[in-house]
């Protein structure tokens, strides 16, 4: 809520910061969702011992594969909910926005959070169909350590500063208040 505020005080360049917020929040909050459906979807449909038992009953492949999709939709997507509450409360008590922009962003989230599921369970398939079981979880464990490494590393290394980017920081310089 403050650094909404904070942002939207700023004259000319506030909206253009508090959209760019926005848009960084939606891009990895969509990459979160999908490496968490990535996850999921591999314990759900792949490991999980009870898989084997519902091929065993009359349900259709098809059936089985759409209750699995949902249980990893809900194992993953359920802290989504609450990221997403107080961050968009805070943007739309400092817009000022009416009751039915909160009604509204359930019609916007809810396709959000079916298709980063559908890109997080093809993902795993293509995955399991290209990368033999038993070197799946080993990937994915070297995957995180690099990752981690390099956000560690992009932290502390000194950063450096591009001439394309002067005249940006120049004139965000010129509107924030000091």
């Amino acid at each position: 809520y403050k650094l909404f505020s904070m942002l939207g005080a700023i004259q000319g360049v506030g909206i253009v910061l508090v959209t760019r917020i926005l848009f960084l929040f939606f891009f990895s909050l969509l990459c979160m969702l999908i490496f968490s459906n990535i996850i999921v979807s591999y314990s759900t449909i792949y490991s999980s011992e009870e898989v084997e038992f519902l091929f065993t009953t009359p349900l259709s492949h098809g059936e089985v594969f759409k209750s699995r999709f949902i249980e990893s939709l809900l194992l993953s997507s359920w802290t989504f909910i609450f990221l997403l509450l107080p961050f968009m409360s805070a943007y739309g008590i400092v817009k000022g926005l009416p009751a039915y922009f909160y009604i509204t962003l359930i019609f916007f989230f809810v396709p959000f959070l079916f298709i980063s599921a559908a890109i997080g369970v093809s993902a795993t398939i293509l995955l399991i169909r290209f990368i033999p079981g038993k070197y799946f979880r080993a990937i994915f464990i070297n995957l995180f350590i690099l990752m981690a490494a390099y956000f560690i590393l992009s932290f502390r290394l000194p950063r450096v500063i591009r001439p394309q980017n002067l005249e940006d920081i120049f004139m965000l310089g010129k509107f924030a208040p000091y």
